[in-house]
C-alpha cells in the first residue's frame, strides 16, 4: 500500500513517533487499565465498610 510517503519518511516515522499501534490492542489495553482500576476502587470500597461494620460492633452494646 503506498502512503505517498518517501523511503526516508518510512523508516523516520517509527523512531521519531514509536511503532504503529494496532487500535484493538490499544483499545483492549486501555479497557485492561480500566478494569484494574475499578477493581481496586471496589476492593478498597469493601475494606471501609468492613472497617466501618467492625467499628459499630465495637461501639454498640
Amino acid at each position: 500500500m503506498d502512503t505517498g510517503g518517501t523511503e526516508a519518511t518510512r523508516y523516520r516515522w517509527p523512531n521519531q513517533y514509536g511503532p504503529e499501534q494496532n487500535t484493538e490492542e490499544s483499545k483492549r489495553t486501555q479497557e485492561s487499565e480500566g478494569n484494574a482500576r475499578l477493581k481496586r476502587l471496589l476492593a478498597y470500597q469493601v475494606l471501609v465498610n468492613d472497617i466501618v461494620k467492625w467499628r459499630r460492633r465495637l461501639v454498640e452494646p
